[in-house]
């Protein structure tokens, strides 16, 4: 029964378009709070200086979509929001294939999944497509239509605290900015949703606090306005902080040894994808594991390690790796560059 309620309210949320700010996350976190109506909706404005970050201007759009040569409507936002690059600049206009190309990802490794790109800090347009549609592209004018907006606005985001006991607390965070997708979004915000339906019926021992936020910036934003009262709460040091941050990192910085590098590499190189996350890192000043891809990766990566690939790579796939190889290093370099200044991070759990 429950599960049947839970899936209703997955649904439900599912095609909203939620991003890191806009009337998607508004809409959702209103649900949300039909649900449990304890919940408590905040919102910050855009500009607002939390810790060394900035809070982003506020985005919504209405349409998005590509016209092909032959007048077929292909990537359109309001069938399915995945098609649209997060944050995707207002454009209109005609661009040939090989400049379309440039703004198109997806994903070489699964040709019919259409992958999800943000660009919250770096302003760019983009659509994503499925490696198998965009096979079928030919050459010729498309026209391409982003009805977007960018504006000075708020960013939303939500607490619900249910009263326990004893003073001490257990804490529950969760996204609330991916659209349509299941594993890597809804299944968090829906739990908790209906985990604190239940722990409201009981007689908790424990003070029980649930968060909904948009990732990372939603993160600090909390964390700026209860500080102190979580360090005291949760007894987190700073140089238990610092550590976590440099272990964090560790993976992506380029090693003394060439061979790691190349098994990063192969990682990181699967075609626009690989494009896609190096971009991701840059631009949006953090870099986190593509761990769908390490997972999928990972008898590759062992292979490489042990030498035990079933042919030899040829001379041109090897010249690709290592290229490859230098454009992480290169990234790597400029994110640390473009990162410097900034001295604030987060952990999550979801």
């Amino acid at each position: 029964m429950i599960g049947q309620k839970m899936l209703l309210l997955a649904k439900e949320l599912f095609p909203l378009n939620r991003s890191l700010s806009g009337e998607g996350v508004r809409e959702t976190l209103n649900i949300l709070k039909r649900e449990n109506k304890e919940l408590q909706i905040h919102s910050i404005k855009s500009g607002t200086k939390v810790f060394d970050w900035e809070v982003p201007d506020e985005w919504n759009c209405k349409e998005a979509y590509i016209i092909t040569p032959d007048g077929k409507k292909i990537c359109d936002y309001n069938k399915n929001n995945l098609h649209l690059v997060q944050y995707s600049t207002p454009f209109e206009g005609e661009v040939s294939l090989e400049e379309l190309n440039k703004h198109l990802y997806s994903l070489p490794h699964l040709p019919d999944a259409i992958p999800y790109v943000t660009s919250y800090y770096y302003r760019k347009w983009g659509f994503c497509i499925s490696e198998n549609e965009r096979k079928k592209l030919k050459k010729g004018v498309y026209k391409v239509v982003i009805k977007s907006e960018l504006k000075k606005g708020v960013i939303n985001y939500a607490d619900l605290i249910i009263p326990g006991k004893s003073k001490k607390e257990i804490m529950f965070s969760t996204y609330i900015c991916h659209p349509s997708m299941a594993n890597n979004e809804l299944s968090g915000p829906v739990l908790a949703t209906f985990l604190a339906k239940y722990l409201k019926k009981r007689n908790n021992y424990y003070t029980y606090r649930f968060i909904f936020a948009p990732e990372t910036i939603g993160s600090l934003i909390y964390l700026s306005k209860h500080l102190n009262y979580l360090k005291e709460k949760y007894n987190i040091s700073e140089e238990e902080v610092e550590k976590a941050y440099k272990d964090y990192l560790n993976f992506f910085e380029p090693s003394k040894n060439p061979e790691t590098d190349k098994v990063k590499a192969l990682i990181y190189s699967m075609g626009d994808h690989g494009k896609t996350l190096i971009d991701k890192a840059v631009t949006e000043q953090g870099i986190r594991p593509a761990t769908g891809v390490i997972k999928e990766t990972t008898d590759l990566v062992k292979s490489v390690e042990n030498k035990l690939l079933p042919t030899k790579p040829s001379s041109e796939t090897i010249k690709d790796i290592d290229t490859k190889v230098e454009a992480i290093k290169s990234n790597y370099r400029q994110f640390l560059e473009s990162v410097g200044k900034y001295k604030t991070f987060h952990i999550e759990m979801t």
